[in-house]
């Protein structure tokens, strides 16, 4: 989820990545799902030491949304990508109307 929300990544290497994701024992695919922003998509959810995490993906174009997460305490968390921008170079900023914009919930 990180990469996905971090790095641009080609047609190429997103396909790869889904592909792992599909092919990974133990992830499941959860629908419908909301992200913090509260978009409708498609989640894929695995669970570890009582805790779980879920990309959530748009269910008719497949681009992230976000991530959400629960404790083993019950606590919800979870981040959603609003934007993105690519600047021309290393070291350049993007405007400010260019910024990617990110929306974090804890509950």
């Amino acid at each position: 989820g990180f990469m996905l929300e971090t790095d641009y990544l080609l047609p190429a290497q997103q396909a790869a990545l889904y592909r792992f994701l599909a092919t990974t024992p133990g992830i499941t695919v959860v629908e419908p799902v909301k992200d913090v922003a509260g978009r409708p998509g498609i989640g894929v959810q695995w669970s570890f030491d009582g805790s779980s995490a879920m990309l959530i993906f748009d269910s008719s174009t497949y681009q992230y949304l976000g991530m959400s997460t629960t404790g083993t305490a019950g606590q919800v968390g979870g981040t959603a990508l609003l934007q993105t921008s690519i600047v021309d170079g290393a070291g350049e900023q993007p405007t400010p109307s260019q910024q990617s914009a990110s929306t974090t919930s804890q509950a």
